[in-house]
């Protein structure tokens, strides 16, 4: 392997740091604020506190994993879609949920940490249109094929 696929390259590389370090911040507000709205309802477990910080998170993360495999290909759609029914899976398939002790929010929660996730992708989203974010341009199109 060359020195510059080690994973201290990626650091060095500036694009690599200018899309990630605002990302990370945009992500950790999100999961602080899905956290925090959870706590304000008084009838939710830690546990279902951190589900909603986790759902959140998912939403976002996932995202910024389809905003990095456009153009979206045969392939590419595959790992997204894989991605999505893994984090839904998460959560619906009892024996899974048990498994990381995920405990379902009320609905309304629910709603609210997906939105919180949502709204920080948009933010990611409008910031890598913007040329805010490293410096390759976004594809015009996410042509299928």
């Amino acid at each position: 392997p060359k020195a510059q696929d080690s994973p201290l390259a990626l650091l060095k590389d500036r694009r690599v740091l200018a899309f990630a370090a605002p990302c990370g911040v945009i992500v950790a507000c999100a999961v602080m604020l899905a956290y925090q709205v959870a706590r304000l309802d008084g009838d939710l477990s830690l546990t279902q506190q951190r589900t909603t910080a986790l759902i959140a998170a998912f939403v976002v993360t996932w995202w910024v994993l389809v905003m990095l495999a456009r153009p979206l290909n045969a392939w590419r759609w595959v790992l997204v879609a894989l991605m999505a029914v893994g984090g839904v899976g998460s959560l619906a398939i009892g024996w899974v949920r048990h498994y990381f002790d995920l405990h379902l929010p009320s609905p309304e929660v629910a709603v609210i940490g997906l939105a919180i996730g949502a709204l920080a992708g948009a933010a990611i989203e409008a910031a890598w249109r913007a040329g805010w974010l490293g410096h390759r341009a976004p594809p015009a199109t996410s042509p299928v094929g």
